[in-house]
């Protein structure tokens, strides 16, 4: 990592506009010439009202209810924890600056979150590329007998498969210069309780790429399609890393949260292929919480996109356990800030995903009627 000048700080800050960095957590409003406003996009503020502030002409932002401020690299540091370094960096890239190396300083170490980031990118090209080049074909089979593309499936969603053999992917990754012990912090790979070996953790299991609203890869789903899987779980996760909280990320932030913003409403759902249902039917806003419950940081993280006059959406499946989980997200949305909050249950103990599956004039053209009628439900209970 290069030591950065004085002169680099200067120019990726002049070239950073900071309404663009940091738009990408919540949504501004112009208030007055040289100022904008928005829901304070820290998740650790439970902000009712848009007490976040910046001003593009000197590139500050300061939020008047938990006191911080600063540039858009302090913003970063303190948003993604990544080190002061790495937030020019990534900011550079963006811009398309060439930072200048200093080749006689001292390399800094980087953070965990940024190995952790670079070992799932890494990751995640490799599933891709055994989802549509291994011999074993079950990834592509199950998603394709699910009613989805492959190509779709992976370039839209991040799907990719894991190989059934042992640890490919600590292999490939050991030959990316990669350590085991990285690779154990980002939660790719586990070591055996009866061993002292090895094994690829989401191994014969189609895989789904876990991102930040800017895109970062922070972790993987996965499903379980074999009975010989030795996990008995249906959909295991990347374990709590310095880059995946799962009760502050959704599965789908990154490619719905323009739509959010658009129409100031979120669609949870339940699972991954539930966002994929609802995303391929024209219903583009939907999300879903990983491998956990609905939480209050979910919510502070919708309701930023949303606003405080935006409304959330629960569309679980209609089983008795899928409206046990939407009544328990409900009464965990209470109180947050947000307006409208409504139910919408499918018929028939059915869900998105299952809808889909069914043929064009039936499921389909079901569910795209399901997200015509969403916002008319209020909660009843």
């Amino acid at each position: 990592m290069p030591r950065i000048s004085d002169a680099d700080k200067r120019a990726v800050l002049d070239l950073a506009r900071i309404e663009d960095v940091i738009g990408v957590y919540t949504e501004f409003r112009k208030s007055g010439n040289d100022r904008m406003i928005a829901t304070c996009p820290f998740p650790e503020h439970d902000d009712g009202s848009p007490s976040f502030s910046i001003t593009p002409s000197n590139g500050l932002y300061y939020c008047y209810g938990c006191n911080r401020g600063g540039d858009a690299i302090k913003f970063l540091t303190e948003m993604d924890g990544v080190s002061f370094p790495e937030a020019v960096e990534i900011l550079a890239e963006r811009v398309g600056y060439t930072l200048t190396v200093d080749e006689s300083a001292p390399p800094e170490k980087p953070s965990f979150r940024k190995i952790i980031t670079e070992i799932n990118a890494a990751a995640e090209a490799f599933f891709k590329a055994q989802f549509f080049e291994s011999e074993d074909a079950s990834g592509r089979d199950f998603i394709r007998q699910r009613g989805y593309d492959p190509t779709v499936a992976a370039e839209r969603f991040g799907v990719g498969y894991a190989p059934r053999r042992g640890n490919q992917l600590m292999k490939h990754l050991q030959s990316q210069g990669f350590t085991i012990s990285d690779m154990m912090k980002a939660g790719v790979i586990a070591k055996s309780p009866d061993r002292n070996d090895y094994y690829d953790f989401f191994r014969g299991r189609p895989t789904w790429a876990i991102r930040d609203a800017a895109g970062k890869v922070l972790g993987f789903g996965a499903r379980r399609i074999s009975e010989s899987d030795g996990n008995k779980g249906k959909f295991i996760n990347t374990i709590e890393t310095d880059a995946y909280k799962k009760t502050r990320v959704l599965f789908g932030i990154d490619f719905a949260k323009t739509t959010i913003s658009q129409t100031k409403q979120a669609i949870v759902v339940e699972g991954y292929m539930d966002v994929m249902a609802m995303h391929l039917a024209g219903i583009t806003n939907a999300v879903a919480a990983c491998g956990t419950a609905f939480t209050e940081e979910h919510v502070a993280l919708l309701a930023r996109l949303v606003g405080a006059g935006g409304e959330i959406v629960f569309m679980f499946d209609g089983d008795k356990a899928g409206q046990g989980a939407m009544d328990k997200a409900y009464k965990t949305s209470l109180g947050c800030g947000i307006k409208r909050l409504t139910a919408h249950i499918i018929a028939d103990g059915q869900d998105p995903d299952n809808l889909l599956q069914a043929p064009a004039d039936q499921g389909g053209e079901k569910l795209r009627s399901a997200g015509s009628s969403i916002s008319a439900s209020p909660w009843s209970r």
